[in-house]
């Protein structure tokens, strides 16, 4: 039977159900553990309507976005996906889902990732508290907020596309931010790297964060070996 796997969400949210569906799959024994790749754009912000995993993997079977009149996805973001994931990450990025070059995107040693545009759950203020703290380059997507941390603090702004900004975080020896899929997706790569999230309280923004958000992170992070809480 072919092996089809639907997917939905931005581009975090992708890889991560991505690696999953691939590893859970290998487990079992399935070969080719996915034959086609499905994204299911409905209700997505308009930015995120794309083909991310084209963009960021060498793909070897059929990936693409398709038209949908209600939600549907094969899988969500779990720990218990993330834990089996980083059992078979080499092996996934070995054999099925080889990186793509990618020259174009800055390379520095702190990152401060600020989530706006969708999901703000860290105010302007606090934002402002970690740069000042940890002396970061900022990334994002939102750019009015990002243009006012720097104001305030002095750092610098990369200014690039969302597949670049991925790239800048899998590479820095720091990642600094909120709940994001963006951050943790990215460990699946590297998953080595220092990644310091926001503690359960410390988030002040105009968006709550539900304590199942916090509780799946919370259990993810410690499984990374370099992973920790600011609070």
């Amino acid at each position: 039977m072919k092996e089809v796997i639907t997917l939905r969400g931005g581009l975090g949210t992708t890889v991560l159900t991505l690696f999953h569906a691939y590893s859970l799959n290998i487990a079992a024994g399935l070969t080719p553990p996915v034959d086609e790749i499905q994204i299911n754009v409905h209700q997505a912000p308009l930015g995120s309507r794309e083909d991310w995993l084209s963009k960021l993997f060498e793909m070897t079977i059929p990936c693409a976005v398709v038209p949908a009149e209600q939600i549907f996805k094969d899988h969500n973001p779990s720990p218990e996906g993330f834990a089996l994931s980083l059992q078979y990450r080499q092996i996934v990025l070995d054999k099925y889902l080889k990186l793509r070059y990618n020259d174009t995107n800055k390379i520095v040693d702190k990152v401060l990732h600020v989530r706006g545009t969708d999901n703000q759950f860290i105010s302007e203020d606090r934002y402002c508290e970690l740069a000042d703290e940890y002396k970061p380059t900022l990334i994002g997507d939102d750019h009015n907020l990002i243009s006012k941390i720097s104001k305030r603090t002095g750092c610098t702004i990369l200014r690039q596309n969302a597949v670049d900004d991925w790239h800048t975080t899998i590479y820095a020896k720091h990642i600094i931010g909120g709940l994001s899929t963006f951050i943790l997706s990215g460990s699946l790569i590297n998953p080595d790297r220092k990644v310091s999230i926001l503690g359960r309280n410390e988030y002040d923004g105009p968006k709550a964060v539900t304590d199942l958000s916090y509780n799946l992170f919370d259990d993810c992070v410690k499984m990374l070996p370099n992973g920790g809480w600011i609070v």
